[in-house]
């Protein structure tokens, strides 16, 4: 094996061992993930439940989402209803 092949493959393993990507290698997209937390307005109310207590949004269906529920409440967010429910 040529010197030149050698560090060519030292150099690659070491990349790879590294995490970095060659100039070779096209980077993989990071790993989508949910763009809100678990409060945010995609959250179902049952989720909430599990945070707040069962009785929290009694008069809702479990699966209303909370961007329904501000919105029926009239409020920004879900700090906004929890400082009036309190």
């Amino acid at each position: 094996m040529h010197v030149e092949n050698v560090c060519l493959l030292g150099c690659a393993t070491l990349i790879a061992f590294l995490g970095v990507a060659s100039a070779q290698e096209p980077q993989k997209p990071a790993a989508a993930g949910p763009v809100f937390s678990s409060t945010g307005p995609d959250a179902a109310v049952k989720t909430l439940r599990k945070e707040y207590g069962e009785d929290f949004l009694k008069d809702y269906h479990p699966n209303t989402q909370l961007g329904a529920v501000l919105k029926k409440e009239k409020v920004e967010s879900l700090h906004d209803l929890l400082k009036r429910k309190r």
